[in-house]
């Protein structure tokens, strides 16, 4: 008996391309890949908060939502996971902008942000794993060539 397949569960596909960057060599590398030269915000330039989203059109005419987590070392999880929901609440309102949506149902509305949320939740999480796991081979081979 063969399994069913999910190809994809998603709702809504989002209009807007968006990655999340914990560092400001990361930062800099999506500015450079969407070709923004005039005008770029700097990675750390917040000045009453931790995260913050950027919008910016590429080159093929598609929104790009860049979103900066300069101090994400410093800041516990949970407090993390709010400002990425945060972000994301603002991802959520420039894909409504971007479609002319102007009164979505409730439930519809939940399930995009929870959506995008979760996306940045996870990216979130696999970012400081793979820090973690450079870190730890890092300082396995230390050790070995001491």
């Amino acid at each position: 008996m063969s399994k069913n397949l999910w190809i994809n569960s998603a709702l809504f596909v989002s209009p807007i391309s968006m990655c999340l960057c914990l560092d400001e060599k990361a930062f800099e590398d999506r500015l450079d890949e969407l070709s923004i030269k005039k005008n770029r915000p700097e990675f750390d330039d917040m000045k009453s908060s931790d995260a913050v989203v950027h919008f910016f059109d590429n080159d093929d005419g598609n929104v790009c939502a860049v979103v900066a987590l300069p101090n994400s070392d410093q800041i516990d999880d949970d407090i993390i996971v709010s400002l990425l929901i945060h972000e994301g609440v603002h991802i959520w309102q420039e894909v409504r902008k971007y479609v002319g949506e102007e009164a979505p149902s409730a439930e519809f509305e939940a399930y995009s942000i929870q959506s995008i949320c979760t996306d940045l939740i996870a990216s979130y999480r696999e970012q400081v794993n793979q820090k973690q796991e450079a870190e730890a081979a890092q300082e396995t081979k230390e050790k070995v060539s001491e």
